[in-house]
This record gives structure tokens, C-alpha cells and sequence, in this order.
């Protein structure tokens, strides 16, 4: 499933993945490891 219009944000060591309307898709948790991981050098 893909979502054209998703902005993410760095949120402390996370990641929020959400709609340009704000509808929250993911959050994804970089001490829990997986994919948020090797995103911790992004500002």
C-alpha cells in the first residue's frame, strides 16, 4: 500500500509517518530498531 501524499517527522529518536491532512499512518520507534533505524543523523 503506498500513500502518495505522506510527510514524516522526526519526533525525539521516532519517526511519525502521517497524510498531508494530518491522519495518522505510523509512528516508528528507533530503540525498537527496524526500519526507523540508521535515521538517527536526519535533523
Amino acid at each position: 500500500m503506498t500513500f502518495p501524499d505522506a510527510k514524516w517527522s522526526k519526533l525525539g529518536e521516532s519517526i511519525v509517518v502521517r497524510r498531508s491532512n494530518g491522519e495518522f499512518l505510523t509512528f516508528l520507534d528507533h530503540s525498537k530498531g527496524g526500519v526507523a533505524r540508521g535515521w538517527d543523523n536526519i535533523k
